[in-house]
């Protein structure tokens, strides 16, 4: 295990976009509630919510964990840039010529996604104390509660695990970003449109988002943000080990 770290820390240290991409992501999120917190009223499925009302509900840790899911496409170009670089560098066919297993490189890039994940969190926990000296009204002073941290974390592995898969079927990183991005936006909402609620609750990112399901519905009265951790922990679970099932299979068959 050590050797997996020291190999993917000596990889990681020196390559620009491990920097660069977490950067942008710190910056977005303290940049995006800065200007959250300036406005006076937003507007959800046509209500308009005062802001304050926002900032000063204890579960504002919720809305920013909530918010910052959206972040985790930036992650999720990041593996697969690796991936990508990595195999098309041959960097696989070395690690496996010298010793390394096969599932030792997909342990390397699970070690990396949990510390992306670990990352992400502690960003979210740093955004949110910094940007509650920048809010208009008083925040409530309470902790980043341990079960939506634990959430939260668990949400980021399962959106970069998805773009592992995705990464190491494509072997292509433009063509892998852009995939997912297109099957984020458009296509499982497509595909969604045209199936059964049942079923539809069953589509990977549908799943990996309910995990921190939206706040704001429930504060419009239009549905609830409860947080049901058993239903979306099994899903989750579920889809974890298919897709890394999938990239599995395609380490190990495939031609180094």
């Amino acid at each position: 295990m050590r050797r997996i770290l020291t190999i993917e820390y000596n990889k990681l240290i020196g390559y620009r976009a491990f920097w660069v991409l977490p950067g942008i992501y710190a910056i977005l999120m303290l940049l995006f509630f800065r200007i959250f917190t300036r406005l006076d009223m937003i507007q959800v499925n046509g209500e308009r919510v005062p802001i304050e009302s926002i900032l000063r509900m204890e579960k504002v840790w919720h809305y920013l964990t909530w918010f910052a899911g959206f972040f985790h496409y930036l992650f999720i170009a990041l593996i697969i840039l690796l991936i990508g670089n990595e195999m098309r560098n041959g960097f696989w066919r070395m690690a496996v010529t010298s010793g390394l297993r096969r599932v030792d490189l997909l342990t390397g890039k699970w070690l990396v996604m949990g510390i992306l994940s670990l990352f992400s969190t502690a960003i979210v926990l740093l955004v949110g104390y910094l940007a509650a000296g920048f809010a208009p009204v008083d925040i409530p002073d309470t902790a980043f509660p341990l079960q939506l941290a634990t959430l939260f974390f668990l949400q980021a592995f399962c959106y970069i695990q998805f773009g592992l898969t995705a990464g190491i079927w494509l072997e292509r990183t433009g063509l892998g970003i852009l995939l997912v991005l297109l099957y984020a936006m458009a296509g499982e909402p497509l595909i969604g449109y045209f199936l059964p609620t049942a079923i539809k609750e069953w589509l990977p990112l549908n799943v990996f988002a309910s995990l921190i399901p939206n706040p704001v519905l429930e504060d419009v009265g239009l549905g609830t943000s409860a947080i049901t951790t058993g239903l979306a922990l099994t899903r989750s679970a579920v889809w974890l080990a298919l897709l890394g099932g999938l990239a599995w299979l395609k380490v190990r068959n495939t031609d180094l």
